[in-house]
Order: structure tokens, then sequence, then C-alpha cells
């Protein structure tokens, strides 16, 4: 999908920047071998073995694909500070599928939006700060949230409840992240 222009845009080239450590140097040429079969006209990749420098690190930009993608993608914006927040992202693919079906079927409208998990500046009264699969518009590598459109008592349901899990899982995340500061800290502290 992303390789074929489909969140981009059909003339954006798609860059995978594959960072790893020496060791798995093998694993990534041949991960680089498969992409390319693929013959994406779009789709360039380049390897990064060992450390990458500070600047590299800015101007990155993140999709993340695992589930659940917006926990994950918000663990990455917590563990990779350097990061800025509006180069993390998450597919969230089949909420972009349910979305645009209900908006098609209830407004008769067909846009050219997606559903993208991005970070929450309080649109549609969701937390700012979790990163939440918002309808947006993808052009020259940016994303802005698409505002205005309705949302029914239902959908506001469905949003609140995955709005309580994200933040749910956001409090746990923090948690977790003190203790394991407290656990290095206190590991150094004692010279172990």
């Amino acid at each position: 999908m992303i390789a074929r222009g489909a969140m981009l845009g059909a003339y954006q080239p798609v860059i995978l920047h594959k960072l790893d450590i020496e060791p798995n140097a093998e694993t990534l040429k041949g991960i680089k071998m498969e992409l390319m079969d693929a013959a994406f006209r779009l789709l360039r990749v380049t390897l990064i073995v060992g450390e990458i420098d500070r600047g590299t690190i800015l101007i990155m930009h993140v999709l993340v694909i695992a589930n659940p993608a917006n926990t994950n993608a918000l663990i990455l914006k917590e563990f990779a500070p350097l990061i800025p927040e509006d180069n993390i992202t998450s597919l969230s693919r089949l909420d972009h599928n349910h979305a645009s079906n209900q908006i098609s079927e209830n407004l008769n409208v067909h846009g050219t939006w997606v559903l993208m998990g991005v970070y929450s500046d309080g649109s549609y009264s969701i937390q700012p700060g979790l990163i939440y699969s918002f309808p947006v518009t993808c052009e020259k590598g940016e994303w802005p949230i698409v505002q205005g459109l309705k949302i029914d008592e239902f959908e506001r349901e469905k949003m609140d409840v995955l709005e309580r899990e994200l933040i749910e899982e956001k409090t746990v995340l923090e948690l977790a992240l003190k203790n394991f500061e407290h656990y290095i800290g206190s590991t150094y502290d004692s010279g172990n």
C-alpha cells in the first residue's frame, strides 16, 4: 500500500532506512533484496548498520505497523524522544476501512483521506498526547488531521472507548517506564 503510493501519493518516493547493529547486517541485506524484488517503483531502501547521528534521528518519519500500533507508536515516542512526535505515525487500516465505509454510507462522501495513528493535538476532543487514529490527508510528506467530520452518537461512543483504552495503556506505560528508570538508576548506583 505505502510503496504503491496509496499513503503519500503516486509520485512521492518512499525511502526506508533499515537500522540495525553489525551482527544483523546480513539479515538486513536479505530484507532489502526481498523488498527490491517486489519492484515498487517508488521504493528506495537504505541500510544503516551501527550507530546513527542525532541529525538523522531528527528528520526521521516513522510508521509503526505492529499491533497494537497506536500503543507501540506511543512507546516509541517515549523511548526515542529525539524523534519529533509529529514524525511518528501508526497504520490503522482496519479502523480506516470501517470509518470510510461509515462516512461514505452516511454522508455519501468519498474523500481522499486515510485513517492513521498520529499524535493527538486535541482534535475531535481526543486527549492531547495520545497516538490516536485520526482521518488525515497525506501529501508532500505531511499528514494534517481532517477537521469537521460529523460524528454521530454511536461513533462518539466508540471513539471514547478507544480513547479510554489508550489512556489506560499510556498510564501503564508511564508506570513501567518509571519503574524501569528506577531499576536502572538503582543498578548503576549500587555498582552492578
